[in-house]
């Protein structure tokens, strides 16, 4: 809950209130989608898991009690990405420490989703680089082929001249 005196002419006229129950944050968090494998966990700032939607188990723990010292780096400020294990599955994790609530949030996703999405990736922009560079070499040849037919043209004229046969009424093409 949140509450504010409301104050006009020095005179305080009543209470702004706003109260939103955690199990509404939780829900709203625990429907974000993060690929197949992906969730977001939410830290107190004293070191609680306060919404942990896989493990259960972790809910009112302090990062302290769980063997798995990746929380204790995601707690700290080093860095906002990590990596790690969970259940012997290697996962990345993010950080975003909130500066009102100072709540820590970690996206946690399994690597090799993560890689899959990135090879994926790759394999369109090399795609894309492919087609891209068949279309060019097809116009460069058409317009090529434009710019050079009237030279060639030319040259040809210039050689049935060059022969001083003007008897001839054959056409040059």
């Amino acid at each position: 809950s949140i509450a504010e005196k409301i104050i006009i002419n020095d005179k305080a006229i009543g209470v702004l209130s706003l109260t939103i129950e955690l199990e509404d944050i939780f829900r709203y968090v625990n429907e974000i989608s993060l690929g197949k494998t992906g969730e977001i966990i939410i830290i107190s700032p004293e070191g609680f898991f306060i919404n942990s939607p896989s493990d259960r188990t972790l809910l009112l723990k302090n990062i302290d009690s769980v063997d798995n010292n990746i929380f204790e780096r995601v707690q700290s400020d080093e860095s906002d990405y990590s990596e790690g294990q969970i259940e012997g599955r290697n996962k990345i994790f993010i950080r975003h420490k909130s500066p009102q609530s100072k709540w820590i949030y970690v996206s946690v996703v399994d690597k090799s989703e993560i890689l899959n999405e990135y090879k994926s990736t790759i394999f369109l922009m090399v795609f894309f680089v492919f087609v891209t560079i068949l279309m060019l070499s097809i116009s460069i040849f058409f317009i090529s082929k434009k710019i050079s037919e009237p030279i060639i043209k030319a040259s040809k004229a210039i050689l049935e001249i060059s022969k001083f046969d003007f008897n001839n009424d054959k056409k040059i093409s």
